[in-house]
Parts: structure tokens; sequence; C-alpha cells
């Protein structure tokens, strides 16, 4: 159920995308650093926290 829960997204992401070109989609890990390398090839960044504190990054 994950697997296909992940590959709808990835889809999701490319539709999006390509109905609107300029459109830029950024994916968090939400501080578990729990990125795996295919979400990188959808989004154009990808975030270690939702964390905006530069110094609190830092640690990250």
């Amino acid at each position: 159920m994950v697997h296909r829960q992940t590959r709808a997204f990835y889809r999701l992401v490319d539709e999006l995308k390509a109905a609107h070109p300029s459109l830029e989609i950024e994916s968090c890990a939400s501080g578990g650093a729990r990125v795996d390398l295919e979400v990188m090839e959808h989004c154009d960044r990808v975030w270690a926290s939702d964390d905006i504190d530069p110094t609190e990054r830092q640690r990250i």
C-alpha cells in the first residue's frame, strides 16, 4: 500500500508540473531526514527540516 501511495505522489507531482511548467515543488523531511532518492527527481528542492531558523538548521 505504501509503495502505491508513493508512486501516486510522484505521478501527482509530475502531472502538476507538466500542467504548470513554472510550478516549483518543495519536499520536506520534517527533521527526520526521511527523503528517498527518487523524490529528488520529482521535486525542485528537498529540505531536511521544516525549520527555517538558520542557526537551528546548522544542527540538522
